[in-house]
């Protein structure tokens, strides 16, 4: 396999190589804020 693909794919589709690391970086930011449950504070106690 030739290491120069990668330097091609990116030279040829810059966009799409910016679009792919907007979607894992977004997916990573949602998927950790859909999961966790938040503290219930209607209830407050020291």
């Amino acid at each position: 396999m030739e290491i120069w693909w990668f330097s091609r794919v990116v030279a040829h589709h810059p966009y799409a190589i910016l679009a792919a690391v907007f979607v894992f970086s977004t997916a990573c930011l949602i998927v950790p804020l859909a999961t966790n449950k938040f503290p219930d504070f209607s209830d407050p106690q020291l």
